[in-house]
């Protein structure tokens, strides 16, 4: 649509151009031919009504022009930028789990007990990580059990916030009252 848009406006610019090369070559010859002063004003009237058109939709034309390379300028910016912040998150995101995998081999985790922790973390229930390790739900809770004993941790919540914790922001940020109260207790 934008397209016939766009043909159609040069079109109709072509059209005009047209119009007002005919009326000057039409004036031309009238005025060599000795037409009357009230029949060359009427056709250079038309010429400029015509002229301005012109000029209008030519400007206009460029305006929407210019402004559509600057939108694609800022697309392609914004992809770009996209692209940038993906690569940073993606590095940050493997940073984090080297971290995080660092640490359940300092607490001395067996493999199954690095799974179900990587998979708590991520916010699994311990159904669903049982379903998903074709274990039964008592034995994902025993190993669950024995994450939180080795790391000297006291459940899931304060598991997560043990690595989350640092992503975060600080104390010291301006945040709401009651947010403030959640920091202080």
């Amino acid at each position: 649509m934008k397209v016939t848009y766009n043909k159609n406006r040069v079109i109709i610019m072509l059209s005009i151009f047209l119009m007002v090369s005919f009326i000057f070559l039409d004036m031309f010859e009238d005025y060599t031919e000795g037409a009357k002063f009230l029949h060359l004003a009427i056709e250079l009237l038309m010429l400029l009504l015509a002229a301005g058109i012109f000029v209008v939709i030519l400007k206009e034309y460029m305006q929407e022009k210019n402004q559509r390379i600057d939108l694609q300028n800022s697309v392609d910016n914004l992809i770009q930028e996209q692209r940038q912040l993906k690569e940073q998150s993606r590095l940050y995101l493997n940073g984090l789990s080297e971290v995080i995998d660092k640490q359940f081999k300092n607490w001395r985790l067996t493999p199954s007990e690095q799974e179900v922790g990587f998979m708590l973390l991520k916010g699994f229930s311990l159904k669903e990580i049982a379903h998903l390790r074709v274990a039964s739900e008592k034995t994902v809770h025993t190993q669950s059990q024995a994450i939180y004993k080795k790391s000297g941790i006291h459940g899931r919540s304060e598991f997560s916030a043990y690595f989350l914790e640092d992503l975060l922001p600080p104390k010291s940020m301006d945040v709401n009252s009651e947010t403030q109260a959640l920091y202080q207790n």
